[in-house]
C-alpha cells in the first residue's frame, strides 16, 4: 500500500495532497474507519524506505513529497520537451530532435498505471507524449531523417487512429520515400475510417496532401482557391499549417526530388 501512496504523492510532486484525497486513493473510495491511522502508518513506512523523514512533509493542506527534477522521469520529460521546443523555435532542428528523442526514451509504459487517483496527470503526460512524437516527426521530416519513421508512425496510428497529424506525417514520409501509392492509400483508409466511425471527413491538411500528391493541375487549382478563400473561420485557422505541410513536401527529402519534378505547379499557392 505504501507503494501506491508513493505513486500518488509523486503524481503531485512538490505539491501537498489532501489527507482525504490520499485516503480515497489508497482504499479506492471505500476506506475503513481506521483509514487515517492507517495512512499515518503507511507514511511512516514510506519515510523509512526512503531513508529520510524530510522527504515527506506534512501541513494543514496534506502530505507532500519533495523531489528534485533529476529524480522523477515525468519532470525530466517535461523539462526536455521545453528545451526541445525552444531549440526548434531557434532553428536548431538537430538539437531539438535529440532532446525530443531523449525525452521519449524515458518512457517505459503508461504513466501511473493502475493508480485511479492519478488519472488526470496520467492523461496529461500521455497527451504531451503524443504531441512530442508529432513535434519530433515534423523536425525529422524537415531534416530529411526518415529512418524508422514509417514503422513508428504505423505503430502510433494503430494505438491512436484518429490523430490526423500522425496520419498526415505518415503520408508525407511515404511520399518522400517514393511510396506515392501507399501515401494515397493512407488518405483513402483514413477517409473510410472517419466516415464509418465518426461520421466526418478528414481535415484540410489531409485533403491538401492527398490533392497535391495526386499531381493534378485541377486539384492544385482547387487547393489554391481553398487556401485563398476559406469558407469558414476554421478553414482560415488551418491555412498556415496546410501551407507549411506543402512547403515541407516540396523542400525536404531526397526521395521527393523526382516527384517534385513531376508534380503540379505551386504558383497558385
Amino acid at each position: 500500500m505504501w507503494c501506491r501512496l508513493l505513486a500518488v504523492l509523486l503524481s503531485e510532486a512538490n505539491r501537498p495532497v489532501p489527507v482525504d484525497a490520499l485516503i480515497d486513493a489508497l482504499w479506492d473510495g471505500d476506506p475503513p474507519r481506521t483509514a487515517r491511522k492507517g495512512l499515518q502508518v503507511y507514511v511512516h513506512r514510506l519515510r523509512s524506505t526512503l531513508g529520510s523523514a524530510d522527504r515527506i512533509g506534512y501541513g494543514r493542506n496534506g502530505y507532500s513529497i519533495s523531489v528534485d527534477e533529476s529524480e522523477l522521469d515525468a519532470m525530466r520529460f517535461t523539462d526536455l520537451v521545453g528545451r526541445a521546443r525552444a531549440a526548434q523555435r531557434g532553428g536548431d532542428l538537430a538539437g531539438a530532435r535529440g532532446l525530443y528523442r531523449t525525452g521519449l526514451d524515458l518512457w517505459r509504459g503508461p504513466a501511473y498505471a493502475d493508480i485511479p487517483s492519478a488519472v488526470t496527470e496520467a492523461h496529461r503526460l500521455e497527451e504531451l507524449r503524443l504531441q512530442v512524437w508529432e513535434d519530433c516527426f515534423d523536425v525529422q521530416l524537415k531534416l530529411g531523417r526518415r529512418d524508422g519513421m514509417i514503422a513508428e508512425l504505423t505503430t502510433l496510428i494503430a494505438a491512436h487512429p484518429f490523430r490526423e497529424r500522425l496520419r498526415a506525417q505518415l503520408m508525407a514520409t511515404l511520399y518522400q520515400s517514393e511510396r506515392q501509392a501507399e501515401a494515397l492509400k493512407v488518405f483513402h483508409d483514413t477517409r473510410t475510417l472517419f466516415a464509418d466511425e465518426l461520421g466526418i471527413a478528414p481535415g484540410a491538411r489531409l485533403h491538401t496532401l492527398d490533392l497535391w500528391i495526386r499531381g493534378r493541375e485541377a486539384a492544385s487549382a482547387q487547393v489554391g482557391r481553398a487556401l485563398r478563400q476559406p469558407s469558414s473561420l476554421l478553414d482560415f485557422m488551418g491555412r498556415a499549417e496546410d501551407l507549411d505541410w506543402l512547403s515541407l513536401l516540396l523542400s525536404c527529402g531526397e526521395g521527393a526530388g523526382q516527384a517534385r519534378a513531376e508534380g503540379p505547379s505551386t504558383s497558385g499557392l
